[in-house]
Parts: structure tokens; C-alpha cells; sequence
């Protein structure tokens, strides 16, 4: 077995349990966070507003990034002929493949369920006030406690994860696969 096969073999190990530590984390962090106690209140103003705007800008740029990660992978499954593309004849390559898919559909979903957790806590916010009798300060749930940043963290963790995983993908069909070919045409 050549040694460029043998790192594939290492890379796909490497992606798989990355994967399996993502998913793990993913189920532990959704079946521990409750919110027992509501979200606080966060006081609305200048500072807090341009704090959501940022963290909300951040998880958007994050989730742009996740998909042109997924766009180039994909790209490499429907390359046309003579391009450098994934075969699902070798074992490594799907393994990585669907590793770094698995992981960065994750973030995907991380970012989805953090923008429909946010929008809820933040209509049930606006009712609480107009609903109220009271004359209450102007305020907004606080995205920022745990109960609601879980979300966020696992976006960042399996993004981070899926681009990784990603990257030994590349390079697996682009430099060690293309190199291998290469040797075994010469050898021919």
C-alpha cells in the first residue's frame, strides 16, 4: 500500500471522528440547555442593539462561509471528466466527504434554529409588552445567555470542524489522489 493511500486511510479516520465528536457535543448541548427560568431581560438600547446587530452579523458571515465550504465540496462530485473530483469507489474519499458534508450541514442547522430561537424570544418579548398594563422600560431578550449562545457556539464549533474536515477532502483529491494518479501513469 502506497505511503499517499495510507494518509488518506489517517484522513478519513480523522474526519470521521471529528464528525462523531461534533455530533456528540450537538446532542449533549441540546439535551442539557434548558430554559427553566426564561431568557433575562436584556435593557434596549444604543450599546445592546449594536451588540445583537454584531453577533447577528457574525453568525450570517459564518453561515455564508459554511456554504461556500459545502459549494466546493460538491463541487468536486459533479467535476466533469479529466477535472479532479471524488470517487465513491474509494472508501477514504466518501468517508471524508460525507464527514465534512455532515458537519457543515450541522452548522447550517445551528445557525437556523439560532436566527428561529432568537425571532421567537424576541416576538414573545414585543407581546409581553404590549400586553402589559404597566409602563415598562424598553427591553429585549438577552441572546447572549447560555439558554440561546449554545446555538451560536455549536455554529463556530462545527464550522470550524467542517472546514477541517473540508480541507482534508481537498487535499486528499487534490494533491494526494492527483499525485498517486500521476505515479501510477508513470509506472505503467
Amino acid at each position: 500500500m502506497s505511503q499517499r493511500k495510507i494518509i488518506r486511510k489517517r484522513f478519513a479516520l480523522l474526519a470521521t471522528v471529528i464528525t462523531l465528536a461534533c455530533i456528540a457535543a450537538t446532542v449533549f448541548f441540546v439535551i442539557n440547555v434548558r430554559v427553566d427560568h426564561g431568557i433575562r431581560a436584556l435593557p434596549f438600547n444604543l450599546v445592546s442593539s449594536k451588540s445583537i446587530d454584531a453577533r447577528l452579523t457574525v453568525a450570517q458571515t459564518l453561515f455564508q462561509l459554511a456554504l461556500l465550504m459545502i459549494g466546493a465540496l460538491w463541487g468536486l462530485i459533479i467535476a466533469k471528466k479529466g477535472e479532479v473530483q471524488i470517487v465513491f469507489a474509494e472508501p477514504a474519499e466518501v468517508f471524508m466527504f460525507f464527514s465534512a458534508s455532515i458537519v457543515l450541514l450541522l452548522s447550517i442547522c445551528s445557525y437556523g434554529f439560532y436566527l428561529n430561537k432568537i425571532s421567537h424570544q424576541f416576538a414573545d418579548a414585543a407581546r409581553a409588552l404590549g400586553n402589559s398594563e404597566l409602563d415598562l422600560p424598553l427591553s429585549v431578550p438577552d441572546i447572549f445567555d447560555q439558554n440561546v449562545n449554545y446555538l451560536f457556539v455549536l455554529q463556530i464549533v462545527t464550522l470550524v470542524a467542517g472546514i477541517f474536515n473540508g480541507v482534508l477532502t481537498l487535499v486528499s483529491a487534490h494533491k494526494l489522489k492527483g499525485e498517486e494518479n500521476e505515479n501510477e501513469t508513470l509506472a505503467s
